[in-house]
Order: C-alpha cells, then sequence, then structure tokens
C-alpha cells in the first residue's frame, strides 16, 4: 500500500455509518499541541482528539476488509424494538438514561422521535437524576428503582431495556417486577452483554477504578456513565433458567456480533477483529458479545 493510499484512506469523507461521537482535531491544533512549549491540558485533549479519529478512520478501513458488514450491536436492537412499537404498545424503557439509542448513532435523534410516535405511550424509569435531566425525547421520565416499579399491574403492553439488565443486582427482582406491570402475553424485549464474550470475561476481572480508567479511554465513555456490572442474567443458560421460573416464555434468542472494543490500541484491534470473524462460525456463535433477548409473559 503506497503512503498516497494511505493517507486517502485515513482521511477520506466518512459515510454516514462512519461517523462516530468523537470530534478530534483538525490538524493545525494539533500542530498547535505539540509545538507548544509545556503540555497543557487543552493540548493533551488537542492530541489525543486527534488520535482517536485518526485511529477509527483507520479502524473502519480494517474493518472493512476483515469482518466486512460488522454493525453495533445497538442497530440490530434498533431494528427489533422498531418491530415491536408497531403494534402501538404501551410502552416502558427501564434505565433509559438520557437516550433511547445511542449519541454516536447517525440520525439518532430523528430515530428516536420516529419510534416513539408509534407508540401509544412511552415513559422512560431511571434512578439516575442527571441522566433524566439530559433526556429530551421521552416527554414522560419517572425518577424510581426498576426493582420497584412504581406502576399498576398490567400497565403496560411493551417494556425494554438497553444496555442495563448486566447492572443488575438482583434479576429475580426484576422479572417479578416486569411479569406484574405486563398483561397476558405483553412483551420484555432486552438488550445486553453476553457474559461468555470476551469483552465481559476480560470486564469481570478488571478492577472498578481501572475499569472506569479504561472505558474512558477506550470509548470516551464519562465517569458518570459507567455503572457496576453484575452480569446474572447474561447468558442462553440463566436468561432460559429465569425465564421459565417468573413464568415467561422466550420468543426469540439473539447472538450477535458488535463493534471492536480496542481501537484506541491500534494493531492489537486486528487481533480483536480476527476473533470477531470467527465468532461468525455457527459453532462459536454461544461467544459473540451481545444478546437481545424477547420474552412474552406466558401468564
Amino acid at each position: 500500500m503506497t503512503f498516497a493510499l494511505v493517507v486517502s484512506v485515513l482521511f477520506k469523507k466518512e459515510s454516514r455509518e462512519e461517523r462516530t461521537d468523537w470530534d478530534g482535531a483538525n490538524i493545525g491544533t494539533l500542530l498547535m499541541a505539540l509545538l507548544a512549549p509545556k503540555p497543557t491540558l487543552f493540548s493533551m485533549a488537542a492530541t489525543l482528539g486527534f488520535a482517536r479519529r485518526l485511529l477509527y478512520r483507520l479502524y473502519f478501513f480494517v474493518q472493512g476488509l476483515i469482518v466486512p458488514n460488522l454493525k453495533n450491536s445497538q442497530y440490530a436492537y434498533r431494528e427489533t424494538l422498531k418491530l415491536d412499537v408497531r403494534a402501538k404498545p404501551r410502552w416502558l424503557d427501564l434505565g433509559c438514561g438520557h437516550q433511547l439509542l445511542p449519541e454516536w448513532m447517525p440520525g439518532s435523534a430523528e430515530e428516536q422521535i420516529d419510534i416513539l410516535k408509534w407508540a401509544q405511550t412511552a415513559i422512560g424509569i431511571d434512578a439516575d437524576w442527571p441522566s433524566l435531566h439530559k433526556h429530551r425525547t421521552l416527554q414522560n421520565k419517572v425518577l424510581g428503582d426498576i426493582g420497584r416499579l412504581p406502576f399498576r399491574d398490567q400497565s403496560f403492553d411493551l417494556i425494554t431495556a438497553n444496555m442495563v439488565v448486566e447492572h443488575v443486582k438482583d434479576p429475580d427482582e426484576l422479572l417479578r417486577e416486569v411479569h406484574r406491570a405486563l398483561p397476558r402475553n405483553g412483551i420484555f424485549v432486552f438488550h445486553t452483554p453476553n457474559r461468555w464474550s470476551y469483552a465481559t470475561l476480560i470486564s469481570i476481572v478488571i478492577p472498578a477504578a481501572l475499569k472506569i480508567k479504561l472505558a474512558a479511554f477506550l470509548q470516551n465513555r464519562r465517569e458518570e456513565d459507567v455503572f457496576p456490572t453484575f452480569y446474572r442474567m447474561n447468558s442462553r443458560e440463566a436468561i432460559r433458567r429465569l425465564a421459565k421460573q417468573h413464568r415467561f416464555d422466550v420468543l426469540e434468542f439473539q447472538l450477535i456480533e458488535s463493534s471492536a472494543q480496542t481501537v484506541m490500541l491500534g494493531p492489537v484491534v486486528i487481533l480483536e477483529l480476527l476473533w470477531i470473524r470467527l465468532l461468525r462460525l455457527p459453532f462459536l456463535k454461544n461467544l459473540r458479545t451481545n444478546i437481545i433477548a424477547t420474552l412474552k409473559k406466558a401468564d
């Protein structure tokens, strides 16, 4: 590969699906930062921002070669959500945070508005007030504990949770409440990491303080967006056992791959992409990174 080709790849205009939520510094800002006589917070942030943008451009190029058509699992969750809201349900989103879909997803604001238009009613509940306060799409928001839902029996037809159940310490308590809040044949859909994926297994053994720093460096996540994890309803076996125990039928169980996590580690991401490519083999599907489960209340 020639130098000119490398440059054209790294600085080509991004497609809609290649855009990320990290706006790096431009080259002029980077040069100012590098030429500064002493490092400052601004110069370090500018340098890291440019490096992040550069590495992501390279990543999308390499990803296309090694794992064609790889998408973040949030896209699969979005499509599942779209199908479920077509029935015009009374909808409750658990742990709604400050958005229904990730901010980095192209057109996420418009997508959220479009999805919400289908629901008969839509309510979000979260225990974190700052997140609720920042949520601009949902009009109906409740500050509360998802293990003790402040709603009457059978108040909702659809309950969802996007990257929430991994943070639940007592899944029995959660499923009792979800069961109570749904009518017969009501639907519970959740998107969560797979306990047996490489990323989750690594996350389990990392100390909490280090996990916060890694989330900031690798994913550009703020400290307030990193919560304790328990992974007690995060495998095929656990979900099926808990569903049966709490009188739910498993309508659909998707084991899906997602984007690489080690983009900021340079060449290391190539090894991760090779592993993700292997996970496309049917006999390795139980090790894929994410789960989207759809449960139906049986009685």
